[in-house]
């Protein structure tokens, strides 16, 4: 369901509701994203990590009520590719190959190799 979800994100633009609905969440967690030291720091690392400009999170709020349906869907299908994913899954192999077979190739691995 996940990978139908990403291609459908690739292929039709978002609704006005699902932009909103977006847009009003990442503005409204903004602010509780600096209520600590640790919090501005780590701000401050993205800024250094991504060479961003020093005014980046000034103008943060500003940027996500500019991006629209054509800027979502151009990013989608630059950024998003559900056919290169890799899907782990844990539990039965004997349940679980079966079902996901359908999506591609399947690698069991035995857990007691991996942890031996």
């Amino acid at each position: 369901e996940i990978l139908n979800e990403l291609e459908r994100i690739r292929d039709e633009p978002a609704s006005a509701a699902e932009i909103e609905e977006t847009r009003s969440y990442l503005q409204g967690v903004f602010p509780y994203g600096l209520q600590s030291d640790s919090a501005v720091l780590q701000h401050l690392k993205t800024l250094a990590l991504f060479d961003l400009p020093d005014d980046y999170f000034d103008l943060y709020q500003e940027q996500i009520s500019a991006v629209g349906a054509v800027d979502l869907q151009r990013a989608a299908r630059e950024q998003l590719r559900p056919h290169h994913i890799v899907t782990v899954a844990v539990g039965p192999a004997s349940e679980l190959e079966p079902q996901l077979a359908a999506e591609g190739d399947v690698e069991v691995v035995n857990s007691d190799s991996v942890f031996a």
